[in-house]
């Protein structure tokens, strides 16, 4: 019977091996897909500094000053800050609005363009 413990004893400590091994590769995975997602986060971040924010700074100031009125409770100027916000958040807009018409005309312009060489195009 003593022969049977020693024997299970080895096992078990031979399996816990296997199985400390196992936990460390799948924390060492975790750890580098975890790693691989933080810098895919941070490219991604990257990208959206350089697109064309929608609001300008102009704007985004009167928005900040309108948060700080309301903070301090002077409802007056808060009202006031809050039409002037609306007028410039509605003006940004429509200038955001032609940049994005004018290049969606320029991009047809430059298809049109193209000369029809491609392999879908009929010969005449």
């Amino acid at each position: 019977m003593m022969v049977m413990i020693v024997i299970e004893m080895t096992m078990y400590a031979f399996l816990a091996g296997l199985w400390e091994d196992t936990v460390m590769d799948n924390i060492n995975e975790e750890y580098d897909r975890f790693v691989q997602h933080l810098r895919d986060s941070a490219k991604g971040a990257e990208s959206l500094k350089a697109t064309k924010r929608r609001l300008s700074p102009e704007t985004l100031e009167l928005i900040r000053q309108r948060g700080a009125a309301r903070a301090s409770g002077n409802y007056q100027l808060t009202s006031e800050l809050a039409k002037l916000c609306r007028e410039a958040i509605k003006e940004d807009l429509k200038e955001r609005r032609a940049e994005v018409l004018a290049e969606a005309a320029e991009a047809e312009l430059s298809i049109r363009k193209v000369p029809e060489t491609s392999p879908t195009s009929r010969q005449r």
